[in-house]
């Protein structure tokens, strides 16, 4: 991938809006960017903020499909086994649970092969890098269709901190995030 391509990528993103018509923050943008340019598809992102929201910043990312006729499977079945719960359905319930999980299997594997192709992404990026563990970037299942988040591990822990120390953290968790994005350039242009 040549610098031109990064930056045609970047254009697009640029433009990119979420629903309440804000573009990607400044500082996650290129995460972004190189992660689409791996084929790793996001689906929102923040650079973190000690006003509103994560302290630190974060990428959700999972696989490029359609899901919505799975999903709204998986509302029907839920709906029944909720009646279930309410009356005895002997056998129909286990019946329910089984078609319930082997829906959600066929939603959850393509965003776990995404989180794969993420851990292996991370495990480059720290191969040869020694930072603190509560700056190190993770990978970890947000929703339990296997969609994944991108951040950094102590970024959970923000709100217990003095605020003093979540703005020290926000900025070495940024300062973390924006190495990623440098190494997601490298990787991209390899």
């Amino acid at each position: 991938m040549t610098d031109k391509n990064w930056e045609k990528t970047k254009t697009h993103y640029l433009s990119v809006v979420d629903s309440l018509d804000c573009p990607i923050d400044d500082k996650i943008i290129d995460v972004v960017v190189g992660l689409s340019i791996l084929g790793i598809h996001t689906t929102a992102s923040c650079e973190g903020h000690l006003d509103h929201g994560a302290a630190g910043p974060w990428v959700d990312v999972e696989a490029d499909i359609d899901n919505n006729e799975i999903e709204n499977q998986l509302e029907e079945i839920q709906t029944k086994i909720e009646s279930c719960k309410s009356i005895d359905c002997g056998r129909r319930h286990e019946e329910l649970y089984e078609q319930y999980h082997s829906l959600l299997s066929k939603l959850r594997h393509p965003n776990l092969k995404v989180q794969a192709k993420v851990i292996e992404l991370l495990a480059k990026f720290y191969q040869n890098r020694n930072v603190s563990y509560d700056v190190q970037l993770h990978v970890s299942e947000i929703y339990g269709d296997g969609g994944s988040r991108i951040e950094n591990q102590g970024v959970n822990i923000q709100e217990v901190r003095s605020k003093t120390e979540q703005k020290e953290r926000l900025a070495a968790y940024q300062q973390e995030m924006d190495c990623f994005a440098v190494f997601l350039r490298k990787m991209a242009s390899t």
